[in-house]
Order: structure tokens, then sequence, then C-alpha cells
């Protein structure tokens, strides 16, 4: 009996509309059922084949001989599991962790950062002010994170902070009281880092070289 081998990554992290290749090692051609992030199965179901056999000599461990490729592609957000199995050779899992693109072109808009401070109601802030700190934000953070090209909800959400900090900076700076040049009373800083979005960013930082 040789055991069952997922050979490709054993948690996937994908994007709806990116393909998730399962390969697996057996002596044989595995049944696979996906689970998909409601509960359900994937109908109709995927079907392996096979992708390389092995020609070479067996080494003395026990080798399955052959890889066989299934190609999924996740329709919808969440966690899809994945189980491969065949009657000599047992059972294997592997899963993939599917992100939804936020909008069609990426980057939040205007409009959204304002609906993320929670609407005209709840802020001041003109259209021209979120414009001009939201461009300046995006630069920012493309300075620091690799920016896959589907823009993820994790950066998003990340760009999203950094803009309302910068126009919580520039409220402090152009119109709290001021005497004598300088300002009357003291104005309210948030902290010099904010560490939630430093957490959303943690995977995407760019590596300094030299």
């Amino acid at each position: 009996m040789v055991a069952i081998q997922v050979r490709s990554s054993a948690a996937a992290d994908l994007v709806i509309g990116m393909q998730w290749i399962i390969d697996v090692q057996a002596s044989e051609l595995p049944t696979l059922v996906v689970t998909k992030p409601d509960g359900t199965t994937l109908i109709p179901a995927v079907i392996f084949t096979q992708y390389i056999a092995w020609t070479g000599p067996l080494p003395v461990a026990p080798f399955a001989e052959y890889v066989y490729r299934a190609v999924v592609a996740p329709s919808t957000a969440g966690r899809w599991v994945a189980t491969a199995s065949t009657v000599t050779d047992g059972t294997a899992w592997t899963q993939a962790f599917v992100s939804a693109v936020s909008v069609a072109a990426g980057f939040p808009t205007p409009a959204e950062l304002s609906d993320w401070l929670g609407g005209t109601g709840a802020h001041s802030y003109t259209t021209q002010e979120m414009t001009e700190e939201l461009a300046a934000a995006t630069v920012a953070q493309r300075r620091h994170c690799n920016i896959p090209v589907a823009y993820p909800v994790d950066l998003r959400e990340a760009l999203l902070r950094r803009a309302a900090r910068l126009l919580f900076m520039r409220r402090q700076l152009t119109e709290q009281p001021r005497e004598s040049g300088d300002f009357a009373l003291p104005s309210t800083v948030p902290l010099g880092r904010d560490w939630s979005t430093r957490e959303l960013e943690q995977p995407f930082l760019k590596t300094p070289v030299g």
C-alpha cells in the first residue's frame, strides 16, 4: 500500500477567478470531492487526469507511481476543501482560502471612502479632500507594499484606514483654533502608527534590498 500524498500546497491563498491546481501522488486514479464554503459539494465533480508517470526505478521506500492533477475554479469567497482518495492508498486533504476582489477596478473610490467613514451625514470632508488624501494614501501604500494584480480586501481596508488618518490629520492642521500662528488648543493626534493597518499590510510588505 502506498500512502496518497498532496504534492501541491496544503493551503492555497487565491482570489476569485484564479485557478486552484491540485496535484496528488497515488498509485491509481484518485477521486476528488470539493466542498464549497457553504458546505455543499462542487457539481459536476472535478476529475483528476494523469499529469506525470514515474518511469525511473522505484526507490527502496514505497513510492506512488503517478501524479494526478485537477484544476478547480473557485467562484465564491471562503474556505474550499478538497478530499482526494483511492481504494488502496487512503485519503488526503488540501484547502484553499479564496478572497473576493473588492470592486471591479480594485482600488476604492472617494465615494467608497465616504461610506467607510459613515456616510455624508457622519463627516464633513469634501470630495476634493477625500480624493486628494486617498491618492496620497494609495501612493504611500504602493511604496511600502507589493500590490497584487487582483487587489485583495485586506489591502483595501488598510488603504481606507491610511486615507482616513490623513483626513483626520488634515483637519487637525487646518481647522484647529490658532493663536500667534500656533494652535491655541492642543490638537488631538492619533497614534503615530496604526497597528491594524500594519497587520493588514504585513504579508505584502516589500523586503528592503541592500
